[in-house]
């Protein structure tokens, strides 16, 4: 994490709690006691009223009355909260927020107004169906999800390398564009073009394994070239 995020997010740990120990701090990090120190001290050094106490259930809090003010989410930040919102307006609940649409302008707001397109695009790459059937929901894995550079990937439009495990065991190594997210809660897909099979082909992402993840770039194929999928599941675009 950049330090300036850290220190962003070290803020927002101590408004969130009453108290926290700097060991339970350090933790929730991922830094060192010692870097955890330093951090307080600056974030003291710019004005933050950070108490501390001994002793006994005793620890590091901002002072009661002190609002943070505004917080300043990256775009990558305002994209996940985003497309969290895209999915909870599909699901079938009744304890979901009521003004979801009025979230989202709101967050679409604090991005920087040349990131808006970008931003824009990738909404349109996440597509949301209906609830995984009891029998797929039986065979989901969901600790086995790939991660961070996965996103990225799909995010920047870049080749990947992966290790996939078809439903029957087999396992191939494949080079794919993953163009699209599919969610059939709580599973999530990829339609990607496999350089492979030279063909648009679906992929489980709790059955995929990233090998590596290229600087090449591959441009967006049509929604269109993946409606037969689509039909596969009962959906249209």
């Amino acid at each position: 994490m950049h330090p300036s995020d850290r220190l962003q997010q070290l803020l927002v740990l101590l408004r969130t709690k009453e108290s926290f120990t700097a060991q339970r701090l350090a933790e929730e990090l991922g830094v060192s006691l010692r870097t955890l120190m330093r951090d307080v001290a600056r974030l003291r050094e710019q004005g933050y009223p950070i108490e501390s106490d001994t002793g006994r259930g005793g620890g590091l809090r901002l002072h009661k009355r002190f609002g943070i003010g505004r917080i300043n989410l990256k775009p990558s930040e305002i994209l996940d909260l985003l497309l969290a919102l895209s999915v909870m307006e599909k699901l079938p609940s009744p304890l979901l927020l009521t003004q979801l649409s009025s979230v989202k302008h709101k967050l679409l707001a604090a991005l920087p107004e040349a990131a808006r397109p970008q931003l824009s695009q990738l909404r349109r790459r996440i597509w949301v169906g209906n609830p995984a059937s009891d029998t797929v929901q039986q065979t989901y894995q969901a600790d086995n999800a790939p991660g961070r550079e996965f996103l990225e990937a799909f995010f920047n439009q870049n080749l990947l390398s992966i290790r996939y495990q078809r439903e029957d065991g087999e396992i191939s190594e494949r080079s794919i564009e993953p163009h699209y997210l599919f969610l059939n809660w709580p599973v999530w897909y990829v339609f990607a073009w496999d350089h492979l099979r030279l063909d648009t082909r679906i992929f489980r992402l709790d059955r995929m394994a990233v090998l590596a993840a290229s600087r090449e770039h591959f441009n967006l194929r049509p929604e269109t070239d993946f409606c037969d999928w689509l039909q596969r599941f009962g959906q249209g675009i």
